[in-house]
């Protein structure tokens, strides 16, 4: 008896590489919470078509349990997998955030793509926030109260400042929009998908060059399928045991 297919949305592929992991993972939080190399195991994988993909969740038919996320080509005819030879390229981990990002090399911690330019549980590296303070568009005395959180929390040996002590220093001032650019300096693009997939009905979000999908298992299995020109068109990552 068949799978079922639900749709979960598209989104474009435009580097040639893809990196399959952990969306809990991101340098601000690694270096926060000292997280173990074993928990911050991902594949990049190279010579992936450009172009157009879709995303579906693979369902069984009869327990309604997730099977595995795919994600293939626009030009992929989903039947057509079946009889065509996967690859078995690795496991990643998923067991912080108990799910699994598929993105665009290009797209990854891009936080210019969040939905919001700012977040209260989101960490923001010290370095960055030393440079932009003075560009900040807030009173001269926030700018000089998020100065001295910043040094401060240097000095407690942390690398970021959380966003909820940032938000008590400028409290109902306007979100200053240059947090959106602070790309893997923040937490900011982690923080966003597992947010979103927490409210998901699909258990599951297309984000800018990548989807995301929460996770039956602590290690995902990662298969490949490849085209005639021997490049990556298809992809299917496992969400229960297999």
């Amino acid at each position: 008896m068949k799978n079922l297919y639900s749709f979960i949305g598209s989104f474009y592929v435009e580097s040639g590489s893809v990196l399959i992991g952990d969306p809990y993972i991101n340098g601000v939080t690694v270096a926060l919470e000292h997280i173990p190399s074993d928990n911050e195991i991902s594949i990049s994988v190279p010579n992936v078509k450009t172009g157009m993909y879709y995303a579906h969740h693979v369902i069984d038919r009869i327990d309604g349990a997730l099977v595995s996320l795919l994600v293939s080509h626009k030009d992929t005819i989903i039947g057509d997998l079946e009889r065509r030879e996967s690859a078995l390229i690795g496991n990643i981990t998923a067991s912080l955030g108990n799910s699994v990002v598929l993105v665009d090399k290009n797209s990854l911690f891009d936080t210019n793509n969040c939905y919001y330019a700012f977040n209260e549980k989101a960490y923001y590296g010290c370095d960055r926030l030393l440079k932009v303070i003075p560009d900040m568009d807030y009173p001269e005395e926030m700018r000089s109260e998020l100065l001295a959180l910043t040094n401060q929390t240097l000095c407690d040996g942390l690398p970021a400042v959380a966003g909820e002590k940032i938000i008590e220093v400028i409290g109902a001032c306007p979100i200053w929009e240059g947090f959106w650019n602070f790309g893997k300096d923040s937490s900011l693009w982690s923080v966003e998908i597992l947010e979103e997939l927490a409210s998901s009905y699909r258990n599951a979000c297309c984000i800018k060059g990548g989807v995301a999908s929460l996770s039956g298992v602590e290690k995902p299995s990662i298969y490949t399928f490849s085209n005639d020109s021997g490049l990556v068109d298809a992809f299917v990552i496992s969400l229960c045991p297999e």
